[in-house]
């Protein structure tokens, strides 16, 4: 039998009742079937106005629904549990606030904060920030494993890919967006750059859409972000009366988003498409302090750092939210258990994997059958044209930022990473530098002051075994400016028989600012450019023509000269340079970063012609450098202490 609450049906839906079960239609699109055999619970589907179904309750059967493909989605059964952090452990109760138990305790001290679910593998999923790992267990209880313990960094929150096995994980200090399977394996980056603070995430695998929250991107202005699940077309969904939007949550039929705003103390939601907003609930006695949300029936959950609390309101509106559960830390993450939550579509992915030959991702455009997908390389891969083959890397740029050491693809890819991102927290990452053969490369973050080594792959990871270096890059000390400068030492081959001599090259703020040169042991150092020079950085060898180049972040120009200073040139084609600061040669171009913009640019390097941005919105990038296995020469890295200017 059907229970109804505040039911407005219109003509077009059809609701016809047999004796086998109960069917629910609206023009033809969804249907709806009860079996005769009872389950313990109420269930509420919530398909809001328009039309639509509200609050039809299906009481005593187990049902299942179809959509107008004929895909199957969910069989429902059993009650609804609530899961949460209370601050350290995970707990699990009804919806009703009764029969609360430990479902796991936190390891080692940690802290459990982002918490999603896997409901047809009976798996629950968690973050850990004081470990800087990702978790799962059994929804009894059982079979705790580590399912992500490698360069992960403050993963605040993670949302499970129901569908295709996946999850999505935000890693808040080093601003990025990762996708793993369930197990940890097959790590892409999806989003990272045009990232300040992200926090909250969602995604509704039934059609494509990954949702989360920004509370401080690098226009300045939080924000309610959507994408593609495979991380492409970012859309801004919610950009006004945001202060630090927190915790996301989906009302799957309707298409809403629902997230909470920690600062501004209320509960909002939209369309998919960022339109009809509204308030749920707001106001600092009602809402002071919320963190996380979930969504099941008519109801939202949240959790309230102030009330130290997990609470419940009305989806559509509520000035007094009822505690459910009261804490005495302070609660995180919460997520709703049932499968009504995730719905079952068919998985484009689940065939010959989509036809990709590594990693098949969910995505909205809708050319495969109506749920689109697109396929993804591994780490140390790029997308071959084709979109669906994978390339061995085994040249790529690589680049340092404040929160990490990254590789990427020379070409305009959708290949994010190419390495496992080198990252740490706090961190402020300058020097990089590599060797080829043995795939390490060489990085110093001047935040701890010191200087590492760690293979391409993530692991091996060690300090050089040496004494801190002070500076190891650059680094603001007793309000100056000081820097360590990995430089390159030029050389011929050694397989040649008499070797021209090996030099280094270093630039000197100082006025008149200069670049300097050096035999490999220091000896027969001399100024070799010591004129028009503002604050030159970023030096990089052309090693096809011998030619030494170099950023100048005071003209904003690109110049090169031979390695003895003479036939002195410039690019003069550039377009636009704001705050040039690292520079690398590959081919026929050369490659700087800039602050302003935040990115890498691409030109030729005899001209500054055919000017591209290869990568934009990255925090605080600093330099780059081009990582060739075949072709690199001999070279060393020289840590030389020069001290710079204020204005860096």
């Amino acid at each position: 039998m059907i229970a109804r609450c505040g039911v407005s049906v219109t003509k077009d839906v059809k609701i016809e009742l047999a004796t086998t079960g109960v069917t629910v239609r609206k023009d033809t699109s969804l249907s709806i079937t009860a079996t005769a055999e009872p389950i313990p619970h109420v269930i509420c589907l919530n398909d809001v106005r328009s039309g639509k179904l509200e609050n039809e309750y299906f009481s005593g059967h187990r049902y299942s629904w179809t959509d107008f493909y004929g895909h199957s989605f969910v069989q429902a059964t059993g009650v609804a549990s609530i899961i949460f952090s209370n601050g350290r452990d995970l707990l699990v109760g009804d919806v009703h606030g009764r029969s609360f138990r430990t479902l796991v305790q936190s390891w080692n001290r940690g802290v459990a904060v982002g918490v999603d679910f896997h409901f047809q593998l009976r798996r629950v999923f968690w973050t850990d920030t004081v470990q800087d790992k990702v978790f799962s267990v059994a929804i009894d209880g059982s079979d705790t494993r580590e399912v992500l313990n490698v360069s992960v960094d403050t993963p605040e929150n993670l949302a499970v890919d129901w569908i295709n096995n996946k999850l999505y994980i935000v890693e808040t200090s080093v601003n990025r967006i990762d996708m793993v399977n369930l197990d940890g394996t097959s790590r892409v980056t999806l989003i990272t750059e045009g990232l300040g603070n992200p926090r909250g995430i969602a995604v509704d695998p039934t059609v494509g859409y990954l949702f989360f929250s920004d509370w401080d991107n690098l226009s300045g202005n939080p924000k309610v972000e959507r994408a593609f699940m495979d991380g492409t077309n970012r859309l801004d969904l919610i950009k006004t009366k945001l202060g630090w939007p927190a915790g996301i949550t989906l009302d799957i039929i309707p298409k809403r988003v629902y997230w909470v705003d920690s600062r501004f103390d209320y509960i909002e939601t939209v369309t998919y498409d960022g339109l009809q907003r509204r308030t749920i609930a707001h106001g600092g006695s009602v809402i002071p302090h919320p963190y996380g949300i979930s969504l099941f029936e008519h109801s939202v959950y949240f959790t309230d750092w102030t009330k130290m609390a997990v609470m419940k309101a009305n989806k559509f509106a509520d000035s007094n939210p009822q505690v459910i559960y009261q804490s005495s830390l302070r609660p995180y993450g919460v997520t709703v258990y049932h499968a009504l939550r995730q719905p079952l579509v068919r998985n484009p992915c689940s065939v010959d994997n989509g036809g990709c030959e590594q990693i098949c991702v969910l995505s909205h455009k809708t050319d495969n059958d109506g749920l689109g997908y697109r396929c993804r390389c591994m780490l140390g891969f790029d997308l071959h044209p084709d979109g669906r083959r994978c390339i061995a890397v085994q040249q790529f740029l690589l680049f340092s930022s404040q929160n990490a050491i990254r590789g990427i693809p020379f070409n305009l890819s959708s290949q994010e990473d190419v390495i496992i991102p080198v990252t740490g927290s706090p961190s402020y990452f300058i020097g990089i530098d590599f060797y080829a053969q043995e795939d390490i490369i060489f990085f110093s973050d001047t935040a701890k002051d010191i200087i590492y080594k760690q293979k391409t792959d993530g692991t091996d990871s060690a300090e050089l075994p040496a004494a801190p270096v002070a500076g190891a890059g650059h680094r603001r000390k007793q309000g100056a400016l000081t820097c360590v400068l990995w430089l390159e030492l030029a050389a011929t081959p050694l397989s040649q028989p008499d070797p021209a001599p090996r030099f280094i090259f270093w630039t000197d703020w100082f006025r008149p600012a200069k670049i300097m040169r050096a035999w490999s042991d220091g000896s027969h150092a001399l100024s070799i450019v010591n004129t028009t020079l503002g604050w030159p950085n970023g030096l990089a060898i052309d090693w096809s023509s011998l030619r030494l180049y170099w950023v100048d972040a005071f003209f904003d120009k690109i110049e090169h000269s031979t390695f003895d200073g003479l036939d002195r040139r410039s690019l003069q084609r550039i377009n636009q340079m704001t705050h040039p600061f690292g520079l690398t040669i590959f081919g026929g171009y050369a490659y700087f970063t800039d602050w302003r913009l935040g990115g890498i640019v691409r030109v030729r390097k005899t001209d500054g012609g055919e000017m591209t941005v290869i990568r934009r919105g990255i925090y605080n990038i600093m330099h780059v450098k081009a990582y060739d296995a075949h072709s690199q020469l001999v070279e060393y890295l020289v840590p030389v202490k020069l001290p710079l200017e204020e204005q860096l």
